[in-house]
């Protein structure tokens, strides 16, 4: 019979998921979840905050578990980002710590539609244009749909597929060329802004009906 001795290797990073704040958490708020990445398939680790390099902001912090949760009121228009260290310790006692850079996520600005004309008289799916969103945060995703409020007269008038805008009735210069729908722009972290957007219906020149 064969004997297997398996040997423990020590975690080689930690990560945090997701790893941003936002300004409507209070102390106690889950930021994010501790996973760690360790050779040994299936191994569980412990973590805590420890002193050294990039421990700035422990204080602030603390882990409950394997979630990290925010401790104290933080000033997030002061600080774009904070440091945490944090050692995970796998089950045969060996660890490795690492260097957390946790984000303040910003709430996205405008919502913009480029081209927001359109030609009377196309088809109904006609894509108009493409919605994107003005945000401090450089790189953030953001999801896109119609809203209540000021502006959205015409909502039903359009669909959004992604971040494409595309009409869904047929559009009759000579009827009405001009249409407002209200958007809402939700950014990765949860955090939205909302803008009434104006489409314009441009005359296309129609044949006679009559003599």
């Amino acid at each position: 019979q064969t004997l297997v001795i398996v040997v423990n290797e020590a975690p080689t990073a930690v990560l945090l998921t997701p790893n941003s704040l936002t300004p409507t958490m209070t102390i106690g708020d889950v930021i994010g979840l501790l996973t760690t990445v360790d050779p040994d398939i299936g191994d569980t680790h412990t973590y805590e905050l420890v002193e050294g390099d990039g421990d700035d902001d422990n204080a602030s912090f603390e882990i409950d578990g394997d979630a990290l949760k925010l401790a104290a009121e933080l000033d997030l228009s002061e600080q774009t980002s904070y440091q945490i260290r944090v050692r995970s310790t796998d089950s045969g006692g060996l660890d490795v710590e690492q260097t957390l850079v946790i984000v303040v996520n910003q709430a996205p600005t405008a919502v913009l539609l480029t081209p927001s004309e359109v030609e009377e008289n196309v088809p109904i799916g006609t894509v108009v244009g493409t919605l994107t969103t003005e945000d401090p945060d450089e790189g953030d995703t953001h999801t896109y749909a119609f809203v209540e409020g000021d502006g959205d007269q015409d909502n039903d008038a359009f669909i959004i597929d992604g971040d494409q805008l595309l009409t869904n009735v047929e559009l009759d210069f000579e009827t009405k060329n001009e249409y407002h729908v209200r958007i809402m722009s939700t950014d990765s972290g949860g955090l939205s802004v909302e803008q009434t957007l104006v489409i314009t219906v441009l005359d296309v020149n129609e044949a006679p009906t009559a003599v």
